[in-house]
């Protein structure tokens, strides 16, 4: 496994890439970065060419101090499919990187054999995870103080706290303009028009003890998509990649399978 610089243009992206063949790319969410799917990678890389991206402003990702917004990384991903010749890859994003994924695939779906929408939803957070204005939620607790709520609150409470430890530790590599920047994105994101017209295959995987962004969300977007797969993991929270990697796993291999990539 090789951590690489992609120039795309107007910054650069930092991408965990290993393997060969057809290409698997990965995109974190709000609190997360490329690492949370470094073991993922390892496991796929022997089959595919896959591939972790950190979004501009996180991890080891430029910080050019503008674009920290779904938009843009939904452009971003773009110029690094670009750069990099990813041609029919399937795209997996969990949380905000579901967001980017929905978004990119919408205006690029035919750069797509597969799409999969981890722990997501069209735009809709459970009730009490985000404040409507972001200067709000931030008022009263830093950014930091945020950042690790959303992680912790993430997972249920008997879960290793290695795992909740691990991406706790990443939160410095990003910084208050890009979770600000970020987070105000998210309030107004809204696909749910435009869902129908979601042409790659989709996977729909979510936790049954997802608190953030529960089942009934993404049973909203299964009703919207045609032919989506919904996959629901008992007894995990937002993260079942690192919660119930065997489970994941086995649900990712049977769809590649299907859609025969």
């Amino acid at each position: 496994m090789e951590r690489k610089t992609v120039d795309i243009g107007d910054t650069t992206l930092s991408i965990l890439e290993s393997g060969s063949g057809a290409p698997l790319v990965f995109v974190h969410g709000i609190v997360t970065t490329s690492e949370l799917f470094r073991d993922v990678i390892e496991c796929y890389a022997p089959r595919y060419r896959a591939i972790a991206v950190d979004l501009r402003g996180y991890g080891d990702s430029a910080k050019p101090g503008h674009g920290y917004n779904i938009n843009q990384f939904a452009k971003d991903l773009a110029r690094l499919f670009d750069v990099m010749e990813l041609p029919r890859a399937v795209l997996l994003g969990v949380s905000m990187g579901g967001w980017i994924v929905q978004r990119f695939a919408l205006d690029n779906g035919d750069w797509l054999n597969g799409v999969v929408l981890s722990s997501t939803s069209s735009g809709e957070a459970a009730k009490g995870v985000l404040k409507k204005d972001p200067p709000e939620t931030l008022k009263n607790q830093s950014w930091r103080e945020v950042s690790e709520q959303l992680i912790s609150g993430a997972f249920p409470p008997n879960t290793d706290p290695a795992i909740v430890n691990a991406l706790l530790s990443r939160i410095d590599t990003w910084n208050e303009q890009v979770f600000a920047e970020a987070l105000a994105s998210i309030i107004p994101f809204d696909t749910s028009s435009e869902l129908p017209n979601l042409k790659p295959p989709t996977l729909i995987m979510v936790g049954s003890e997802d608190n953030q962004l529960p089942v009934s969300l993404s049973e909203k977007m299964h009703a919207a998509i045609p032919d989506s797969r919904l996959e629901v993991f008992q007894g995990s929270g937002h993260f079942m990649m690192v919660e119930d990697p065997d489970g994941f796993y086995s649900v990712l291999d049977d769809f590649l399978e299907q859609i025969g990539h």
